[in-house]
């Protein structure tokens, strides 16, 4: 005599039989995050999304940090790092996908010059980087940032 817990074991073999669904959330209770400007309690997939993309952007800086996608430093000596970070990246991806090459421009305002650091050009090149010229766009861009920091505003703001 097969028993219930049998029955539904072979639920695939027999169409027939009716069974409850199990819905996983009906235990789970869901916690608010407190929006960090306001406190209230109140939280938007839109604060998430702008928020989120300004996580990924830093202040100027005395040094290299590799955390973020855009940020500023005074820091000369931070290539060795960075190329090894490149490395890091291409040989432990967090996409699903591996990576074939990652890079990263290297903009200079005191000496305008831009370079592109590159995990794939360190087998060719000692230095892991490649010096381009600025474009009028990227050089406009660069200025304005410059003119807003020497106006202690905010780049955001150009």
């Amino acid at each position: 005599m097969p028993t219930e817990l049998n029955r539904r074991r072979h639920l695939s073999s027999t169409g027939s039989i009716d069974y409850e669904t199990f819905d996983p959330t009906f235990h789970c209770k869901e916690i608010r995050i407190p929006d960090p400007v306001t406190g209230s309690g109140q939280w938007h997939v839109q604060d998430f999304d702008r928020n989120f993309g300004h996580s990924l952007l830093a202040d100027y800086n005395d040094h290299y940090m590799s955390d973020f996608v855009l940020h500023g430093t005074s820091d000369t000596n931070f290539k060795s790092r960075l190329l090894n970070d490149l490395q890091m990246s291409v040989r432990h991806s967090v996409l699903d996908e591996p990576i074939d090459e990652a890079v990263c421009v290297i903009a200079d305002t005191d000496n305008w010059t831009v370079e592109v650091a590159s995990s794939k050009v360190m087998g060719i090149s000692p230095s892991g980087c490649t010096m381009w010229t600025a474009s009028k766009l990227v050089a406009d861009l660069i200025k304005s940032v410059v003119e807003n920091f020497k106006l202690k505003m905010s780049a955001e703001f150009g």
